[in-house]
C-alpha cells in the first residue's frame, strides 16, 4: 500500500481531465463539494460546462459558470487557473466533455505548473479508466504531459465501467499507484430508480439538488427509501475522501481535520435520517 507524502501547498485546485462524457466526473466533484461543506471546509467552484451547468445549478453560492467550449475559449481556462492559483480557497473545476486536450494546452503554453509551484499551489487531477482504448490512451496522455508534477486521483465508476479490465494490473496503473502516489476512488453504484428520482426532484423543484440535499430532505417529497439508499451511498463517498484527505486537502485544513470514527458516523446516520448531511448550499 502506498503512502501519501505530507503536503505544504496553500492551496489546491482539483478538476478531472478527460475527452469523454458520460464517466461521472460531474456526481463525482459535487460528491466532493458536499464532503467539503459537510467536514467545515471552504471552497470555491468553476462550472466549464456551458451544455449541462449542472456543478453551478446544484451550487450556486460556491460555483461560478464560465463555460468552455473549445479552442476558441482557452482565455477563459487560463484565467481560471490564475484565479484559483492566487487564492486561499480551494477551487474544484467541472470541465465541459471533450475538452481535456485543451486544458493540456493551456497548462503547457502558460507554464501554468512551474506558477504553481511558486504560489505553493496543487493541481490533482481526476483520471476515469475504462474498457476503451481511446478513454485509456487519454488517460495515458494526460499521466505522460503531467508526470509527478500534480497529485493523481483514479476515479472507479462501478456503475460505468464494473471491471477496468484493461487499467488493472496494467503498467499505467503501477506507475500512478507507486511513483505518483496515485489514490483511487470507487464511485459506487447508485441505482438508476434513485437516480430517476433525483432527476424529478429537481425539475418538480426546478433547481439543481445535492446528493447530499436528496439524501436528507424529506420536504423534496422523496420516499424514505430512496433518500436510504441515495445517503448509504455518500456515507460510502464520505469515508473515501476522508482516507485521501493528505491529497484533497490544503496543509492548514489539514490541521484541523478530524473525520468522525466510522462508528460514531454511522450511529448518528442511522439515529436521525440524514443527520451528518448538510444540503450542500
Amino acid at each position: 500500500m502506498n503512502t501519501m507524502p505530507s503536503v505544504k501547498n496553500k492551496c489546491v485546485g482539483y478538476m478531472t481531465v478527460t475527452d469523454r462524457g458520460n464517466g461521472g466526473k460531474t456526481i463525482e466533484v459535487s460528491a466532493q463539494a458536499c464532503w467539503r461543506i459537510q467536514r467545515g471546509f471552504k471552497f470555491q467552484g468553476v462550472d466549464w460546462d456551458g451544455k449541462n451547468q449542472s456543478f453551478s445549478r446544484t451550487f450556486p453560492d460556491h460555483v461560478k459558470l464560465q463555460p468552455v467550449m473549445g479552442h476558441s475559449d482557452h482565455d477563459v481556462i487560463f484565467s481560471s487557473l490564475k484565479m484559483a492559483a492566487q487564492s486561499e480557497v480551494p477551487c474544484l473545476f467541472d470541465i465541459q466533455a471533450h475538452i481535456g486536450a485543451e486544458i493540456i494546452q493551456v497548462i503547457e503554453k502558460t507554464h501554468f505548473l512551474d506558477y504553481a509551484d511558486e504560489r505553493g499551489f496543487r493541481l490533482v487531477v481526476g483520471l476515469i479508466p475504462g474498457d476503451d482504448m481511446e478513454i485509456m490512451e487519454n488517460v495515458a496522455r494526460v499521466v505522460g504531459k503531467f508526470g509527478n508534477r500534480v497529485g493523481y486521483q483514479i476515479i472507479h465508476n462501478k456503475y460505468k465501467f464494473p471491471r477496468l479490465k484493461m487499467f488493472r494490473g496494467s503498467p499505467l496503473e503501477a506507475t500512478l499507484l507507486n511513483e505518483y502516489d496515485a489514490q483511487t476512488l470507487v464511485i459506487p453504484v447508485l441505482y438508476d430508480s434513485v437516480r430517476l428520482r433525483w432527476m424529478e426532484a429537481e425539475a418538480r423543484h426546478n433547481r439543481g439538488i445535492s446528493i447530499a440535499e436528496f439524501a436528507m430532505n424529506a420536504d423534496l417529497g422523496v420516499d424514505s427509501m430512496t433518500r436510504a439508499v441515495a445517503e448509504e451511498w455518500l456515507r460510502d463517498m464520505y469515508r473515501q475522501y476522508d482516507r485521501m484527505a493528505p491529497l484533497l486537502l490544503t496543509a492548514a485544513e489539514l490541521e484541523t481535520f478530524q473525520p468522525p470514527p466510522p462508528s460514531a458516523q454511522t450511529s448518528e446516520l442511522t439515529r436521525r435520517r440524514g443527520a451528518g448531511f448538510n444540503f450542500g448550499e
